[in-house]
């Protein structure tokens, strides 16, 4: 895993990282501000190796073959929390990590990994956002081109070094329209690959993939400024997931911030059911009200027959609209 630093990305791909990465932020301090201070968070973003054969075979070319062992990385940029205990323990860490798991936001997430440091990654995939703002596509190149090559006792310049300026951006291009062309045959929200080779990396030292001699990080910086400024109209991916309908804020739990399921009423506010159980099972000991912060009991806990109704109603709806587009 490589930090791809924003000064290396043009003005409008920062503003969106950045949106992403706020809305993580804000969420994460609402629903974790009245919590013991057990742990702390960080957003940060990881740029994820992808490796793809058809790729390789896409980028061959008659003047300028590449060799079988010249293996190609494609880099796709997605927004990571990572979850910290202070000090380290293995009680407070499991607290941190059952907290975490029932409060994610998200509907689905690329991966998790723990540490022996007791820290929890999550790399996240917001599936309401335009896959464009989450997902960077055109940022790929060459291995070598940031290692060389290691013959004995001599290291050669990098592979691209060798290459004519026309072929590097034909290189460039084809890369990141095999990569738009990749994601959108494998793309269910996760992309497969993503699934399979990161894990077993990101599990045995998540944290380590950060660091970066000084070296191949200006390297790298100045590979991706180039190929922004020679690519200035990068093959993209058309795809977008279609916008879902707005759910009401008057039918969404405070706590989910989803549609109610089992609507209850609590002192004057509404949850689900089992959100208000899991927020109560995990303070227990001092059963709190998740909003008003004062002691409650399970007799405060009431159903609501109004809004049961009222969400029956709302779901009756999308699934006529949903008939009525097919």
């Amino acid at each position: 895993m490589l930090r791809l630093y924003l000064r290396a990305l043009s003005a409008n791909t920062q503003e969106s990282i950045v949106e992403v990465a706020e809305d993580t932020q804000d969420y994460m301090m609402h629903n974790f501000n009245s919590m013991p201070k057990l742990f702390s968070f960080d957003t940060t973003f990881l740029a994820t190796l992808i490796e793809s054969e058809s790729i390789i075979q896409q980028v061959r070319s008659p003047k300028k073959s590449l060799a079988a062992s010249d293996v190609i990385f494609c880099f796709v940029l997605v927004p990571t929390c990572i979850f910290s205990v202070n000090p380290p323990d293995e009680s407070r860490f499991r607290l941190m990590t059952s907290t975490v798991l029932q409060t994610i936001p998200w509907p689905t997430y690329i991966s998790q990994a723990i540490s022996r440091r007791y820290n929890l990654s999550f790399t996240i995939f917001n599936r309401n956002v335009n896959l464009q703002n989450s997902v960077l596509i055109g940022v790929a190149s060459l291995y070598q081109a940031f290692i060389g090559r290691n013959t004995g006792a001599k290291t050669k310049r990098p592979i691209v070094s060798f290459l004519s300026k026309s072929f590097q951006i034909f290189v460039i291009n084809q890369l990141a329209f095999c990569l738009s062309q990749f994601l959108l045959k494998k793309l269910s929200f996760i992309p497969p690959s993503i699934i399979e080779e990161v894990v077993p990396s990101f599990i045995a030292a998540p944290l380590t993939h950060l660091v970066l001699t000084v070296g191949v990080e200006n390297l790298f910086s100045s590979l991706v400024l180039s190929i922004l400024r020679a690519n200035k109209n990068p093959p993209r991916c058309d795809y977008e997931i279609p916008p879902e309908e707005p759910v009401p804020q008057a039918l969404k739990c405070i706590i989910c911030y989803d549609i109610f399921t089992d609507p209850v009423t609590c002192r004057g506010h509404t949850f689900c059911r089992g959100c208000l159980r899991r927020w109560l099972h995990r303070t227990r000991g001092h059963a709190r009200h998740p909003i008003t912060g004062e002691m409650i009991k399970e007799s405060d806990i009431k159903s609501n027959i109004v809004f049961d109704l009222l969400v029956s109603n709302y779901r009756l709806c999308l699934q006529n609209k949903n008939r009525n587009r097919a």
